[in-house]
């Protein structure tokens, strides 16, 4: 049995009472003389407390190798740090960059005279897209139905909503496609219908297709039928109504502004003509007229509504006098005396009185009371006939005189 050799254990110089360096408290390090390399493992001079680097033991020591059996190994030597390079030559990084700098001159020489020789390319014109939020939506345009009158209308809307939108009918054949959207069923659908099979020419030419829509659906007597209706044509409303009409009308003929004067002093109201009698510079043309004839017209309206609020009120009033003097109470001429000889009530017509005034009522003719009168009557002990106190309907004397079959003398209550 072979004895079993102890190898001594390697020796340190750390004593037992060494202390630690604090580890909440990195100490200081010099970054000008301290560079960490991550090769060279454990900085042993920097390291805080007494360690003798030599004591610790090589890595490259293997246990069970044959040859480091017995052997102590040699100290653990961090690897050098190899020197700075050398600082490099200005003077011949200034002469790089000088050379850069020249290609790409040169460079930049060769690629301005090939942008020179080639041809120069105009590119289309970009329309801006209209912004979205600021487009103005129009309403649809009327459909026509194909009577004459509509044709002068319908065409000049149509040609209103072409001018606000140009972009959407960039050449004719467009604008007559959209007279063809607006027609109504029938004899215009039928006529538009007819070009497009025959493939008219006239759906490529705006101006001959509005030629020939004239042609074919406004009055063949327009003229005359103008002529009848500027004669037809009265002021019934206000003038300003009044001239749009005429001038609408008179769009259609050939007249010379005295003959539209003329025609147009006709029509209006007689007391609209009287006012204007007063004018001494009278103007030469019907539009120099418009704004005299509307401050006429417009003074004489408000003067009749005045007038017709103040009959209303004045009626009112007389209304509500003939109420109260209708059911007034009965006032006598004379105080009727125990001593009197007369047993009967003397019948004065004239002596009904209104409480709010001593004036004396005449006679006229009644209507049939209301029932707020006839209550009144009853509580007051009044003849329902002439208004009188102390008896009744039947023995009215006033009745029995304009109506007869009055019989017997009516005796007054004297309390």
């Amino acid at each position: 049995m072979e004895p079993t050799i102890q190898h001594p254990q390697p020796m340190t110089s750390v004593s037992l009472d060494y202390n630690y360096p604090a580890q909440t408290i990195p100490p200081p390090m010099n970054p000008q003389i301290y560079t960490p390399s991550p090769s060279a493992g454990l900085d042993f001079v920097h390291l805080g407390g007494t360690l003798d680097p030599s004591a610790i033991p090589s890595p490259r020591t293997e246990a069970g190798s044959s040859r480091t059996k017995g052997k102590r190994s040699a100290p653990f030597a961090p690897p050098l740090v190899p020197p700075p390079p050398p600082a490099p030559d200005l003077n011949i990084l200034v002469g790089m960059l000088v050379e850069n700098q020249t290609a790409l001159q040169k460079n930049l020489v060769d690629v301005m005279q090939e942008v020179a020789r080639r041809p120069v390319i105009e590119a289309p014109a970009l329309t801006s897209a209209p912004l979205r939020g600021n487009t103005v939506k129009l309403r649809n345009a009327r459909i026509f139905s194909g009577k004459h009158t509509d044709v002068t209308p319908f065409l000049s809307e149509i040609k209103r909503i072409i001018d606000f939108n140009p972009a959407s009918f960039a050449d004719d054949f467009s604008k007559v496609l959209f007279v063809g959207l607006n027609l109504k069923d029938g004899i215009p659908v039928e006529w538009f219908n007819h070009l497009e099979n025959s493939q008219s020419p006239l759906l490529r030419d705006w101006n001959a297709f509005l030629a020939a829509f004239r042609k074919k659906f406004a009055d063949p007597s327009l003229i005359t039928t103008a002529d009848q209706r500027l004669d037809a044509l009265k002021q019934t409303g206000s003038a300003h109504y009044y001239l749009t009409s005429f001038m609408e009308i008179a769009s259609h003929l050939d007249m010379t502004e005295q003959t539209k004067i003329s025609r147009f002093m006709k029509g209006l109201k007689p007391i609209v003509k009287d006012h204007l009698v007063n004018i001494i510079d009278r103007p030469s043309t019907l539009e120099a007229w418009e704004p005299f004839i509307i401050a006429v017209d417009t003074n004489l309206h408000q003067r009749d509504v005045e007038r017709r609020r103040e009959q209303g009120n004045s009626y009112h009033k007389k209304h509500t006098r003939d109420f109260h003097t209708t059911t007034a109470a009965y006032v006598p001429s004379k105080t009727v005396t125990p001593s009197s000889s007369l047993d009967v009530v003397p019948m004065d017509v004239d002596a009904i009185t209104s409480p709010a005034t001593t004036t004396p009522r005449s006679s006229a003719p009644r209507g049939k009371l209301t029932a707020a009168e006839r209550e009144d009557h009853f509580k007051r002990n009044l003849c329902l006939y002439c208004g009188r106190p102390g008896h009744a309907v039947k023995e009215c004397r006033t009745r029995a005189t304009k109506h007869g079959a009055y019989t017997g003398k009516a005796t007054p209550k004297t309390s």
